[in-house]
């Protein structure tokens, strides 16, 4: 089983450092990756986890599938040029193409880490926001 995955924000073990997931060696602050969604376009939204059955006589059926919380995360991060780079390594190298999980920390509860995966069938995208700046969107599903 692989080691626990970091959002390349920072490093755990070392607050105000920072750590490129899959290898111990510190980057510089400039590399690391906004640690916050932008205000606008967050979304954060739980996501069904009941199953409902329908037998043939009887009312409905309905159970939980799982006790976890679960929620759909959208929003944006802004990256210089620099940091395109840094993510895109860490989405399609570190995570296997956003196949793989990672721990970040969760968006309205800054101090609690919970874990995260890339949702939808598309990699994430990257838009033009300014002349030197980039708007990553973003969209999560996310374990706490």
């Amino acid at each position: 089983m692989p080691s626990t995955i970091y959002w390349p924000s920072e490093n755990p073990d070392n607050p105000g450092q920072a750590q490129v997931p899959g290898n111990p060696a510190l980057v510089a602050p400039g590399l690391r990756l906004p640690a916050r969604f932008q205000p606008r376009g967050f979304r954060r939204q739980p996501k069904p986890t009941a199953l409902v059955t329908q037998p043939e006589v009887g009312p409905v059926r309905i159970r939980g599938r799982t006790t976890q919380r679960i929620y759909n995360i959208r929003g944006n991060i802004v990256l210089t040029e620099a940091q395109v780079d840094v993510f895109e390594n860490f989405y399609y190298n570190t995570l296997a193409r956003g196949t793989r999980s990672f721990n970040w920390v969760d968006p309205l509860r800054q101090h609690t880490r919970v874990e995260m995966i890339f949702y939808g069938q598309a990699a994430p995208a990257i838009n033009a926001a300014g002349p030197i700046t980039y708007l990553a969107v973003l969209e999560l599903e996310m374990y706490s």
